[in-house]
C-alpha cells in the first residue's frame, strides 16, 4: 500500500522587477552539470552581454567552476553566490530559471522557481522535473549536456518576452496543488486512513 506525496513548495513572495538574469540552483556537484550552464552562457553573452548568470549553492566543484568562468573572461557576468538565506528573493528577481541536470527526482528547485512564476529551461534528463514541466507549455527543454542547445533556448527565452510572460504563468498553474495547506492534507488523509 503505497502513496505518492510530493514535496510542499513553500510560497514566494511577490514577484519584484525582473532582471536580465539568468537563475542556477543546487549543489556544485557533477550531476548537476553546472559546466554546461556557464559554457551556454559563454554562447549566450557573446551576443547578449546585459544579461547575467547567478548559481546558488555550494559544492566540490566551486573551484573548478570559478576557474571556468575566469577563463572564458565571465567573471563580470557570471556569480557563484553560494548558500544564501534568501533563495525566495533571487527567485523573484531572475527572469529565466535553468536546470541543467544530468539526472534528477524531484528537484525542488525547479519546483519553487514554477511557483514564483519563473521560466524554466530543464534538461530532458531530469524525469522529476518533467512530470510538472511541458516542453514549450510551462517550460523548455534541452538536450543534457549540449550547451549550444540550451544556449539556444535560452535566446527563444529572452528575445520573446511574450513567451517568457506565458511560461512563466502555466509554470506557476503547474504547481498550483503543492501549496502546503493541500499537501498537508494529502498526509493527513494518510495518516487518519491508516488509525
Amino acid at each position: 500500500k503505497l502513496r505518492f506525496i510530493p514535496n510542499a513548495v513553500s510560497p514566494m513572495p511577490q514577484t519584484a522587477a525582473r532582471e536580465t538574469m539568468i537563475l542556477g540552483v543546487g549543489r556544485l556537484h557533477p550531476q548537476k552539470d553546472f559546466a554546461t550552464l556557464i559554457d551556454a552562457f559563454t554562447v549566450l553573452h557573446a551576443q547578449r552581454q546585459d544579461w547575467t548568470l547567478t548559481i546558488l549553492g555550494d559544492g566540490p566543484l566551486r573551484e573548478l567552476l570559478q576557474k571556468q568562468i575566469d577563463q572564458a573572461g565571465l567573471s563580470d557576468a557570471v556569480t557563484l553566490r553560494g548558500v544564501v538565506s534568501n533563495p525566495q528573493d533571487y527567485y523573484a528577481r531572475a527572469s529565466i530559471f535553468a536546470l541543467p541536470s544530468l539526472y534528477e527526482g524531484t528537484p525542488n528547485a525547479l519546483l519553487e522557481a514554477m511557483s514564483a512564476g519563473l521560466p524554466a529551461v530543464i534538461s530532458d534528463q531530469c524525469e522529476g522535473g518533467l512530470v510538472y514541466l511541458q516542453d514549450g507549455q510551462s517550460g523548455l527543454v534541452h538536450h543534457a549536456g549540449e550547451a549550444a542547445d540550451l544556449a539556444r533556448q535560452f535566446l527563444r527565452l529572452i528575445d520573446d518576452p511574450a513567451l517568457r510572460e506565458s511560461l512563466g504563468r502555466q509554470a506557476k498553474a503547474a504547481v498550483a496543488g503543492l501549496d502546503e495547506e493541500s499537501i498537508m492534507r494529502q498526509w493527513l488523509t494518510v495518516i487518519e486512513g491508516g488509525r
